[in-house]
């Protein structure tokens, strides 16, 4: 890749439009960018990365950061490269987010970054996603790697040149991407642990489950077990004691087994014959209280007997009794027919009272509802003027809800008004702490990026050396080194910083720009309501609208309520009227019915009364042909001669149940006597209080034998599963110690931490690798910059097998045959060896990254600790790096590089601000 035209346009330092034709250079060989400190060297190769891939050389710089603070309102910030490569000419431009004024009123607006790609054949690529995809494809390369193949910054490989083992480890990481490897050792380190762990916590349950285990306090491996719960037994020995505890309790719960059984069946023995001789007792006790019974059963059935015989001698007086019931009963059907013709009577009666009482009823209605009918014609003529008083209140209040709508809508817009102007003034106050908040982060990134750079020029300082000139300025004093500040940022905490200031800087701009669409919605609403209020309130101004709104709005209400309340009680009214004139037809039908009503009960009273007279001769006659004067009388007296003869009845049948049942009871307990007495012969007499005493006995035997097999068998569960556990944890012990062994081999290797051995990481080893392609790229240019004397080599040996080794770095002195430090070279032999590293790296990089092919690179500072001879051989290496058709660009304000580079780059500061820049042949 090489550039041909740059153009910058307010971006960094330069406020204008700068144009640099590289084509002016030639197509090889070296050339210097010079200028005073701060000017904008440097810019010029961030330009060229930023076209190409948005960011800078140091990747520190924000995107609003990049617009130049001298560039005028209306120059816009941009970078344009017109770059070959592959025998063909590409054209990028590119701008990043900044503030310009707007195109119309007198607000500011944020210019989106964006991207354009022009191809050789025309074709042009304008979405900024797609641009940064075909750069990357175009060269091969990310932003990252060509900074690294592009520009040589010799701050960077000094530290890279001084580091040790770790420090270079970070720097290579960074560089060849190795950190997956560090992982990758981790990952290792942290399975050991956990492996650690786990084989421990198996440990520690064997010994637990140990410590479980129980036997008796004379048992005479009691011992044993004690020394293998304080840990004095290997965990085997301790298995194999459990064991034999565990076998010594299982023979003598056997032996309690059988033990208990025999007990058991002597005690089932006495029982046995305490029961028959508790049922030998019984039986004398039931033999005698039957006896007993049989006797009182005899001596009550005599009298049951003698009233049996009285009860049979009245046999005659039932049958007289039973006539009598039989004749009375003939007459009853008699009295039916006299019940029914009385019944007829009574119901007669009634009909003619209900009768007489109707007609008595609406005779008085009939009065009643001829005076109702007067009363309410005499209302509906006073009613007939209604309906035209409330045509009249609608009309009115139908003006009034016009009018109260319109001061209503009013109401609202002066509500709506009042919550835009807050959240004017909320969106205002949001605006305020946004801007500041931006300010603020604004400070602290720059805070911390001086913090940074300064840090940079500490490192630097490290190496100065009185009367030896400086790399930067060329001093041979330094009365005020920069120092190292433990309060550096890292790149990282820079890069965070950077990120939220851009993100405050956009919020900012975002809360102006909705604050600005709020004031437009007040004012659009205050011209509004202001034309409103003077048409409704008679020419009230808007200030006052809301105090005259509520006058008029309570006086409408006030007409309003007292028109509505007369046309409640209009309304009433003509609801009466319309209720009369359909209740007076109404009435007047009603009254003509009423009074055929009357007419036809006047004929229904006469005819009932004849009917009456009838029916009471027929009942007369039929009482005077029956014994008894109703049938009620003679039911009742039916009933007294049915009681008699059934208790007569019932007694006999009594007693002679009772006589029968006497009899059968008696016979009944005679058989029990003969039976209680067989079985009383048949039991033998057995001695109580013995069989009780032994009782006593066995059962003490058998609770104790129980006791002492329960705690048998508790033993014997609890060591059994202690004995399962110890033996399951044993064997996942195995497991562990096998798969620890191995996993330990490989942490240990991959971490450099085997015994014995050097102290070389994986990620150390992959590095050294990488490391020793950089050296072997480098000693090409050292050995000609140093003029043959210096050689560098990666030390093989490390100084001791304690710490991490590998990435050191001696240099062979070729004059005297001796192999020391890079530490002990002086100033400008450093420059020297940084210098070829970072030529080394910037090939290897070139080869990992596809064997691209750069035309032009840039080597930043560090000249100014050469002498002359040095300078001359440096000068000698970049030359024979610039052949080829190579452009190698020195960015240096050292005064000899002036005298012997004729192609030059000159940066100036101009007085009126900003920078400018020419290429001088």
């Amino acid at each position: 890749m090489r550039p041909l035209t740059l153009t910058i346009s307010g971006f960094g330092p330069y406020a204008g439009t700068t144009t640099l034709d590289f084509t002016q250079l030639g197509e090889q060989g070296l050339y210097l960018i010079t200028g005073d400190t701060g000017a904008g060297k440097t810019t010029i190769f961030d330009a060229i990365t930023f076209a190409l891939f948005e960011t800078s050389s140091g990747g520190n710089r924000l995107d609003f950061m990049l617009r130049s603070k001298y560039a005028a309102p209306e120059t816009p910030t941009y970078v344009k490269l017109k770059f070959s490569y592959g025998g063909k000419v590409y054209q990028i431009t590119r701008n990043p987010d900044y503030d310009r004024p707007a195109k119309r009123g007198n607000k500011t607006t944020t210019e989106k970054k964006a991207a354009q790609l022009e191809y050789p054949d025309g074709r042009v690529v304008a979405k900024k996603s797609d641009v940064d995809k075909q750069i990357r494809e175009i060269l091969g390369v990310n932003g990252e790697q060509f900074s690294q193949i592009a520009m040589i910054a010799q701050g960077d490989f000094l530290k890279l040149l001084l580091a040790d083992t770790e420090p270079r480890q970070k720097i290579l990481r960074d560089i060849f991407r190795t950190g997956y490897y560090s992982t990758f050792q981790d990952q290792l380190r942290e399975r050991f642990n956990r492996l650690n762990r786990e084989l421990e916590e198996v440990k520690r349950s064997v010994a637990q489950y140990i410590d479980g285990a129980v036997c008796p306090e004379d048992s005479l491996w009691r011992v044993q077990l004690e020394k293998a719960k304080a840990g004095e037994l290997p965990a085997a020995d301790a298995f194999e004691v459990i064991r034999e505890i565990n076998s010594l309790d299982e023979t003598a719960s056997f032996t309690c087994q059988k033990n208990l059984e025999e007990t058991r069946r002597q005690l089932e023995q006495v029982q046995n014959d305490l029961h028959k001789a508790q049922q030998r007792r019984q039986i004398q006790i039931s033999l005698q209280r039957t006896q007993q019974e049989l006797a009182l059963k005899q001596q009550k059935l005599e009298p049951e007997k003698t009233r049996l015989e009285q009860l049979t001698a009245r046999q005659p007086e039932l049958e007289q009794l039973q006539a009598r019931i039989a004749a009375l009963q003939a007459k009853l059907p008699q009295y039916n027919q006299q019940q029914e013709k009385a019944d007829q009577l009574t119901g007669l009666e009634r009909q003619q009272k209900k009768l007489e009482n109707q007609l008595e009823q609406n005779r008085q209605k009939q009065v009643d509802g001829s005076g109702q009918l007067a009363a309410q014609k005499e209302e509906l003529k006073s009613l007939e003027t209604v309906g035209e008083r409330m045509q009249e209140l609608n009309h009115r209040l139908q003006q009034l809800g016009q009018a109260q709508q319109q001061l209503n809508t009013l109401a609202d817009g002066l509500a709506q008004h009042k919550k835009t102007k807050a959240k004017l003034a909320e969106f205002q106050a949001l605006f305020g702490r946004a801007r500041d908040a931006a300010q603020q982060l604004l400070a602290q990134y720059q805070a911390k990026n001086t913090a940074f750079l300064n840090e940079q020029a500490g490192i630097l300082a490290q190496t100065l050396q009185e009367g030896v000139p400086c790399p930067v300025c060329g001093a041979l004093e330094h009365p005020h080194p920069a120092k190292i500040s433990a309060q550096a940022p890292t790149e990282q905490e820079l890069k965070e910083a950077r990120v939220k200031a851009e993100q405050a800087q956009q919020s900012a701009a975002k809360a102006s720009q909705t604050a600005g669409v709020w004031k437009g919605k007040v004012e659009e609403g205050e011209s509004t309501l202001t034309q409103q209020s003077a048409t409704l309130l008679d020419g009230c101004s808007l200030e006052d609208a809301p105090r005259q709104l509520s006058l008029h709005l309570n006086s409408l209400g006030d007409q309003k309520r007292s028109l509505e309340s007369e046309l409640r009680i209009q309304q009433a009214r003509l609801n009466r009227k319309t209720a009369l004139e359909q209740s007076i037809p109404k009435w007047e039908e009603g009254l003509s019915a009423l009074q055929a009503s009357i007419t036809r009960q006047e004929k229904e009273v006469s005819t009932c009364t004849a009917a009456i007279q009838a029916l009471r001769q027929q009942v007369q006659e039929l009482s005077s042909a029956l014994p008894y004067p109703d049938k009620q009388q003679a039911v009742d007296q039916l009933y007294r001669w049915e009681q008699q003869k059934k208790t007569q009845e019932t007694a006999l049948a009594a007693a002679q149940k009772a006589v029968q049942q006497g009899e059968t009871q008696a016979a009944a307990l005679s058989g029990q006597v003969e039976n209680l007495t067989r079985q009383l012969a048949a039991l033998p007499e057995l001695p109580v209080q013995d069989l009780e005493e032994q009782k006593q006995q066995l059962t003490r035997q058998q609770e104790t034998l129980t006791q002492q097999q329960k705690a048998l068998y508790a033993r014997i569960q609890i060591n059994r599963s202690s004995l399962e556990k110890i033996q399951e944890k044993q064997h996942r012990q195995s497991d562990l110690e096998q798969r620890w062994t191995q996993v330990k081999a490989l942490s240990d290797t991959a971490n450099g931490t085997l015994t014995g051995k050097e102290k070389v990481m994986l990620e150390t080893y992959i590095q050294m690798t990488y490391f020793d392609r950089i050296v072997a790229r480098a000693n090409t240019r050292f050995m000609v910059m140093s003029g043959g004397q210096y050689e560098l080599a990666r030390r093989t040996v490390a100084e001791d097998k304690k710490s991490q080794s590998g990435l050191e770095l001696d240099v062979i002195d070729h004059y005297n045959g001796t192999r020391r430090s890079v530490k002990t070279l002086s100033g400008g032999e450093s420059f020297q060896a940084s210098l070829s590293l970072a030529l080394g790296l910037s090939d290897e990089v070139q080869s990992s990254a596809g064997g691209i092919h750069l035309d032009t690179m840039f080597v930043d500072e560090g000249f100014g600790s050469l002498d002359e001879e040095s300078l001359r051989q440096a000068i000698r290496a970049l030359s024979g790096l610039a052949q080829g058709h190579r452009l190698v660009g020195i960015i240096s304000h050292v005064a000899e590089l002036k005298e012997k580079i004729d192609k030059q780059i000159v940066v100036t500061k101009d007085r009126a601000g900003g920078s400018k820049a020419v290429i001088v042949i």
